[in-house]
């Protein structure tokens, strides 16, 4: 099942899952963000829009022309394109990105559930405050996350730590939901410091333009009303997928000490909320990940692509 509507930075297909492993069925979702617009017609990149086309299909083409979200029931194989990498002009995220999720209504179990350290966050807010995950970044032991400890966690921090995050799955109110609208960023103790003015600015510029999330696509797609899910970290969810899949386990590395605990409400740093609004000027020191690399990969049918044999151990 997806969902997509055009956009230059706000297109997103949003792709159901539902697979069998030994433990049982699994249903998971997937959905990628910013990608570039595509021409409803014959010559799209992506096959199901193709699809739509051949078939006709009037009342889904006019709903993404009118850039309205599209509930369709389209199947899609291994290496088909649903999507192609967009351009972000927000912040300093600037230049080609693809934004990739993973995320589940039901906490997973089996081989790929034991991958994972389940956190619940759904009380949290706009915001998740648990110990586990700022702990982890606060380096200075001030309680708050800047831009530079972030910079430094993900560029060269403790790779335990970091390797311990990956292997987190919280459970939170989807940011991009219409359940978690402005009124619950007005009243986020986080964002106190502010003036009511500058936090309804805030979640028009980071969260209103990506909203997509309606009682409409719950029912369409099977996830929750309350919009609450399990989020994983794509890389890590898909090799414990791709490894339980081909009959072996992955041997991560040693778990780092993380608690559980709550945090009291810490006012988010400014260096942050300035990030989030500073427009069109791009930071002079990049991103916090790097560049896009290899962004004309060539994508491949699933036949074409080779078994990659993960090592054991803690490499």
């Amino acid at each position: 099942r997806l969902s997509e509507f055009e956009g230059s930075s706000n297109s997103f297909v949003l792709i159901r899952h539902d697979l069998t492993l030994d433990s049982g069925p699994v249903t998971f979702y997937s959905l990628l963000m910013h990608l570039g617009p595509d021409t409803l017609s014959e010559k799209a990149r992506a096959s199901w829009i193709r699809d739509l086309v051949h078939d006709r299909d009037r009342t889904a083409l006019d709903t993404l022309r009118a850039g309205r979200i599209a509930l369709l029931d389209r199947r899609v194989g291994a290496g088909d394109i649903v999507g192609t990498i967009g351009v972000v002009r927000r912040g300093f995220e600037q230049g080609p990105e693809m934004h990739l999720e993973i995320f589940s209504a039901e906490r997973l179990t089996g081989a790929v559930g034991r991958s994972f350290r389940f956190l619940e966050a759904a009380a949290d807010g706009p915001m998740v405050r648990r110990g586990a995950l700022i702990d982890a970044v606060d380096a200075n032991g001030d309680g708050m996350v800047s831009a530079d400890e972030l910079r430094a966690f993900f560029r060269q921090g403790d790779l335990d730590k970091r390797q311990a995050l990956r292997r987190m799955a919280i459970r939170h109110a989807h940011e991009w939901g219409d359940r978690l609208g402005v009124e619950e960023f007005v009243r986020a103790r986080e964002l106190g410091g502010l003036p009511e003015n500058e936090r309804r600015r805030l979640y028009r510029i980071a969260a209103a333009p990506y909203v997509f999330w309606t009682d409409a696509l719950s029912l369409h797609t099977g996830l929750p009303q309350n919009q609450t899910v399990y989020s994983y970290h794509p890389i890590t969810f898909l090799v414990a997928l791709a490894a339980h899949a081909n009959g072996t386990e992955v041997h991560w590395p040693a778990r780092a000490p993380l608690a559980d605990r709550d945090l009291a409400a810490a006012p988010v740093a400014a260096s942050i909320l300035g990030d989030w609004t500073r427009g069109q000027q791009a930071r002079p020191e990049g991103p916090i990940f790097g560049p896009v690399v290899d962004s004309e990969a060539i994508t491949k049918r699933k036949a074409d692509i080779p078994l990659i044999i993960l090592p054991g151990g803690n490499e």
